[in-house]
């Protein structure tokens, strides 16, 4: 049942505002136009035109001026591109962190599927390249991001930001090898390239697509297989962790489930208050302890 003192936070009808009544509400660099974000939104908006409305406030002091809450690069862009006017949609607070510092972006495996459905739907390499504000080079590159990674690494890294270096260097493992080092990389949320290739270089011959000899710049052969050792101690580490955590977890419930009815007992609560403050200042702390565990679990 819907909440009757909830409400939305902004309009879901965009309304066309002039771009001149528009008033920032942080100042923006003079520098944002050479950034490649900003030149990817004026490629987008030039292709294929304005995607995402503008979130904006009305100032109360005027009658038809308005604070822009979330979108001025977007607003720079159409100014740039000669606009007068810009959809938007109005919002009922000035609060910027209910728009875009919420919102998840698109990742990469979810902008390859969506370049490969584009493609085979018939849309140009070279019009889907200008709207992204990429080369049409990358765009064939962006095509291949996943060719030879494990259905089950796709789904792993489907929320994540990962290069095509990346998994470049995840293709030379074996798909069993490619679980692990993912789950490595999440464990130390490091998805970058060299952190894949150190782990790379720390992967077994027998773990690799094609067992060439692995080289890497002022490290010897022992220090190669230090490293294999260690990563893989590591990874049963992770192993046992998950594998006790559901146990962990009903043990915590179940151990704060007693205690809190031993606390809510008047007479143990009184009894320990008598002769044992100590321990009973030591169980409120565990049971605050366990309440913060499991709540943030939950």
């Amino acid at each position: 049942m819907k909440d009757p003192k909830s409400h939305s936070a902004f309009g879901f009808e965009p309304v066309e505002v002039p771009i001149g009544k528009l008033r920032p509400s942080r100042k923006v660099p003079d520098r944002i136009g050479r950034t490649v974000r900003f030149q990817t939104i004026k490629s987008s908006v030039k292709e294929i035109g304005l995607v995402e409305p503008v979130m904006v406030f009305p100032i109360k002091e005027t009658s038809d001026e308005y604070l822009i809450v979330d979108g001025h690069l977007r607003v720079e862009v159409m100014r740039q591109l000669g606009r007068t006017q810009i959809s938007c949609l109005i919002s009922n607070d000035d609060e910027g962190f209910t728009y875009n510092s919420r919102i998840n972006r698109l990742s990469s495996v979810q902008e390859h599927f969506m370049i490969v459905r584009a493609i085979d739907n018939g849309v140009p390499e070279d019009k889907i390249a200008a709207a992204l504000g990429v080369s049409v080079s990358t765009i064939r590159s962006r095509t291949k991001l996943l060719n030879g990674i494990s259905p089950r690494v796709i789904q792993a890294l489907k929320t994540r930001q990962i290069s095509a270096n990346t998994t470049r260097i995840l293709r030379r493992l074996k798909p069993e090898r490619q679980l692990e080092v993912v789950e490595l990389m999440e464990a130390a949320n490091n998805y970058t390239a060299p952190y894949a290739n150190a782990l790379y270089v720390a992967t077994p011959h027998e773990q690799l697509v094609t067992q060439k000899k692995r080289k890497i710049a002022g490290v010897s052969e022992e220090q190669i297989e230090r490293m294999e050792t260690e990563l893989d101690r590591i990874r049963r580490d992770i192993k046992h962790v998950e594998e006790d955590y559901g146990t962990n977890m009903l043990r915590l419930v179940v151990a704060n489930g007693y205690i809190s009815r031993l606390l809510d007992n008047d007479h143990v609560r009184g009894f320990l208050q008598r002769h044992h403050t100590v321990l009973l200042e030591q169980l409120i702390v565990i049971q605050d302890s366990i309440d913060a565990d499991i709540g943030a679990n939950a």
